[in-house]
């Protein structure tokens, strides 16, 4: 948990950076932002033009690390889907067509939202687009 007088960065540096260390060695990982209503989760998550939150940061490093391993695998990709959890519903927030129609399942021992919709990226300029698609669908 952390108080009103943490960084963007140090939420980042704390939180996420050793969940990218393991995503990157292969681990499936997930990062839950929950909390009160007017608690800072959208902030956090988002952040600002200039002091971006955790998910542009995490964009950026996966995109970064993706660019320098290029050179050495094959060709890797970024894939982006953004849902909402609201009253027990689930909601594609990039594509409004699919909003009653998304259920959570099992496949193959891999959490699944089946029918959620998904979005190649190749920089941070269009992760950022999606993010804005998904915060205006809310």
């Amino acid at each position: 948990m952390f108080g009103p007088a943490s960084s963007q960065v140090d939420v980042f540096d704390e939180a996420v950076q050793p969940l990218f260390d393991r995503f990157i060695n292969g681990d499936s990982c997930v990062l839950f932002a929950y909390g009160m209503t007017n608690a800072g989760k959208t902030h956090t998550i988002q952040g600002t033009t200039l002091n971006p939150g955790i998910l542009p940061r995490l964009v950026d490093k996966i995109l970064e690390h993706l660019r320098k391993s290029d050179a050495t695998a094959g060709k890797q990709i970024l894939q982006i889907s953004m849902l909402e959890i609201y009253q027990e519903k689930i909601f594609d927030l990039l594509n409004k067509n699919n909003r009653d129609k998304l259920q959570i399942r099992d496949a193959n021992g891999r959490v699944e939202v089946s029918k959620l919709s998904s979005y190649q990226v190749t920089n941070s300029i269009e992760a950022n687009k999606l993010l804005d698609k998904a915060t205006s669908a809310r």
